[in-house]
């Protein structure tokens, strides 16, 4: 079983992980967004809902690659647009 104590430990060894495109240089903003990657930490609930490592991946992904596309600065903060996904 994927414990919660592993799961933050792979979301932020993945957030760290070598930039393969694009979209990945947002991972630093995510990381910026977390700063306590612990238990406890109420930004971190959302992992109640994945389940495996890929689980963890295709969340970063997907919010990266939204960023990508959707985050405008004029508007907010990318702290603002990853409390949105976190929400």
């Amino acid at each position: 079983m994927f414990t919660t104590v592993q799961k933050i430990k792979y979301l932020e060894e993945y957030l760290h992980a070598e930039k393969q495109c694009y979209a990945d240089r947002f991972k630093a903003d995510v990381l910026a967004y977390f700063t306590d990657f612990k238990v406890g930490n109420p930004q971190l609930v959302f992992l109640k809902k994945l389940r495996t490592e890929h689980d963890i991946e295709d969340w970063v992904d997907n919010l990266t690659s939204r960023m990508v596309f959707l985050y405008d600065e004029e508007l907010g903060t990318t702290g603002d647009f990853i409390a949105q996904a976190v929400a």
